[in-house]
């Protein structure tokens, strides 16, 4: 039997490695766009550290 296809994003694939599952490029769709959101006024310097490398990583594309 052959194995499930799943659609993602090419980083979806390669992270979400397994034997029984083949990942399928689509050639007729849209990317997939991912964003970041918290909520206004949040002030855990947690956050900050994480968007601010989110950003960083999102700038080197």
């Amino acid at each position: 039997m052959p194995a499930p296809a799943s659609r993602g994003s090419a980083s979806m694939a390669a992270y979400y490695t397994h034997p029984d599952l083949t990942w399928r490029p689509l050639a007729d769709v849209d990317p997939l766009h991912i964003a970041v959101a918290w909520p206004e006024g949040t002030v855990n310097p947690l956050v900050a550290d994480f968007v601010r490398i989110v950003r960083r990583l999102a700038a080197q594309r």
